[in-house]
């Protein structure tokens, strides 16, 4: 719920922040930046105004040193402080360019202190989010009205995610194909069980996605309103267009249409949870909810070319990614996991991703290996998993080589495997987004 506030408990955030600017500057004797977000009216913070936030936070530390950060999300809005070593100069000088760098910076209030300079100043006025004029200029003649304001601060937040959460897609799928080595499965070793495609046509069709990926996020928020099943069918017609563009740059070789439904899935999850401003264990429960509106048993349309997962179905009874999304996703949320914990561990980032990989193989019904080498093609591979995680995760990777060559004399490909781990690689980036 959007809670308004009044120009009482504004002063008296204000007056918290100055002290607590004080405070810092004094203890730590080096440059601050403290961040907020300038939105106009009642409504200083939701989901949308948060997680613009959190990638303002992002990006405000990947351009400056930083050895203390403090954050807080209050009804009066977002606040950080962000003490650094260097020159207050050089750092607003950088803020600035950080400001004006793209539309969501108009939103910005970056402001930089120094113990001996105090406040630094802006040398070039701010524009205004509707015209684009001198930004006082319009405050002080009222140009605009405060619902018009609010609305295109909105939609500046809900432009700026989109953007984000299509890289953070794009690079997951990056990730997940450069892990090495992968049983049958194309990576930087070689191209697995698939004499059609390599790791540079994946990098081609990972980029190609990306605006498709956008268009999931930005149709998601603009029909938030929208029952599971209506929602789904608009989804769904992206995906068409996504999965067109991703046989057009392969030549008709299909590198991902698995990864399109599952990480389709979870970013609009992740869309509905930032729009009804509700915590990140909601993405997988909403993914689910959209995935569960057009079941595997209910496509049976008569003279419908049937998917390989929709035979398999009707033949064994298996639900493969259907069912995973419909259950609301349990690999990917174990996977997100795995690799927080293998990370937390000081494995490798490769490492964690492989091992992950072999742990999802041990349970997750993976259709592409039914279809590649029928049920006995999938218990190999579950056998073979169990088998790897026995060992330790230095003789696990080892071992995964030669299960890379066996695979791939059985032509053996566990691709359903590899598209959850990309979801959970995707998962645990987006809880960046979301207040703890």
């Amino acid at each position: 719920m959007e809670l308004g506030v009044s120009l009482g408990e504004m002063l008296e955030a204000r007056d918290r922040r100055v002290s607590r600017q004080n405070e810092l500057i004094c203890g730590y004797n080096r440059p601050l930046i403290c961040f907020t977000m300038n939105i106009a009216g009642e409504i200083k913070h939701n989901g949308t105004i948060d997680a613009a936030f959190f990638v303002g936070c992002r990006e405000i530390e990947k351009r400056v040193d930083v050895l203390y950060t403090e954050c807080s999300i209050e009804k009066t809005g977002c606040t950080a402080y962000f003490v650094c070593e260097g020159e207050a100069a050089e750092i607003k000088k950088s803020m600035v360019t950080l400001e004006d760098a793209q539309s969501v910076g108009r939103l910005y209030d970056i402001d930089v202190l120094d113990r001996s300079e105090g406040k630094l100043s802006r040398s070039i006025p701010r524009r205004c989010l509707i015209c684009g004029n001198e930004a006082g200029i319009c405050a002080r003649s009222r140009a605009h009205t405060v619902a018009e304001l609010f609305e295109r601060a909105n939609a500046l937040c809900r432009e700026n995610i989109c953007g984000v959460l299509s890289g953070m897609a794009e690079e997951a799928l990056l990730r997940e194909v450069k892990a090495t080595p992968k049983p049958g499965l194309v990576d930087r070793r070689n191209n697995g069980s698939h004499d059609d495609m390599d790791i540079g046509m994946f990098e081609k069709s990972a980029e190609t996605l990306r605006p498709y990926f956008h268009d999931i996020v930005k149709t998601t928020f603009e029909n938030a309103e929208l029952a599971p099943k209506a929602l789904m069918e608009l989804l769904q017609e992206v995906g068409k267009r996504a999965e067109q563009a991703m046989l057009d740059i392969t030549g008709g070789v299909n590198t991902h249409k698995g990864a399109i439904y599952t990480i389709g899935l979870l970013l609009a999850g992740c869309a509905l949870a930032i729009d009804r401003s509700e915590k990140s264990e909601k993405i997988l429960q909403y993914a689910g909810q959209l995935a569960s509106t057009v079941s595997v048993q209910g496509l049976k349309a008569d003279g419908a070319q049937r998917s390989n997962g929709q035979i398999i179905y009707d033949q064994m009874g298996i639900r493969g990614v259907r069912g995973e999304a419909e259950s609301g996703f349990p690999h990917v949320a174990m996977t997100a996991k795995w690799l927080y914990e293998y990370k937390s561990q000081g494995m490798s980032e490769n490492d964690s991703r492989v091992i992950s990989l072999v742990r999802i193989m041990s349970s997750l019904d993976d259709t592409n290996l039914i279809k590649r080498g029928g049920k006995e093609g999938l218990d190999f591979a579950k056998r073979e998993a169990e088998r790897i995680l026995s060992y330790s995760p230095e003789k696990a990777v080892r071992e995964l080589y030669v299960l890379d060559d066996s695979f791939i004399s059985m032509n053996l490909s566990p691709g359903g495997c590899a598209d959850i781990l990309a979801a959970g690689m995707l998962y645990n980036d987006v809880q960046c987004l979301f207040a703890e």
